[in-house]
């Protein structure tokens, strides 16, 4: 876990952030595993849990295709898979990094949950891209899960 000690926040909002946009099968696992070590969080935090995510150009691919297909409304169907309320599911189109930053600062969140996809080498050393550049910019304390 990597805090913020300079801004400590009072909020009470932990935002999970996931990738919707590839339906592979570690990336699903990923997924899974964000949503479960945040719900494990907020059972002994007492916060409300937000889901984040962000897409580059359209719901063409991944777990966005596959619902955006269904009758049910995105927000509704991503809401009963990850077990919230639509109100807490947040998807913008943009770039990951500043489209999650953005995420986290609208709703104020105080606790970040992201993956990182396991890589080999000198690039397995890092905790990955997205989640290294949210490290810099990101006022809540952040949790990487891989």
């Amino acid at each position: 876990m990597f805090t913020h000690q300079p801004q400590q926040r009072q909020s009470s909002h932990l935002v999970a952030c996931v990738d919707l946009e590839s339906d592979d099968a570690e990336n699903l696992r990923l997924n899974n595993s964000i949503i479960k070590l945040a719900k494990l969080l907020l059972s002994n935090l007492g916060m409300e849990l937000y889901i984040a995510a962000a897409y580059k150009e359209s719901f063409s691919k991944g777990v966005l295709h596959l619902v955006a297909e269904s009758s049910v409304g995105t927000k509704e169907r991503l809401a009963e898979f990850f077990g919230v309320e639509a109100d807490y599911i947040l998807i913008r189109q943009g770039d990951s990094v500043e489209t999650i930053h953005g995420i986290s600062e609208e709703i104020n969140a105080s606790v970040m949950v992201i993956g990182s996809l396991a890589r080999t080498g000198i690039a397995g050393k890092l905790i990955g891209n997205t989640a290294e550049k949210l490290l810099d910019i990101v006022n809540a304390d952040i949790v990487t899960i891989s």
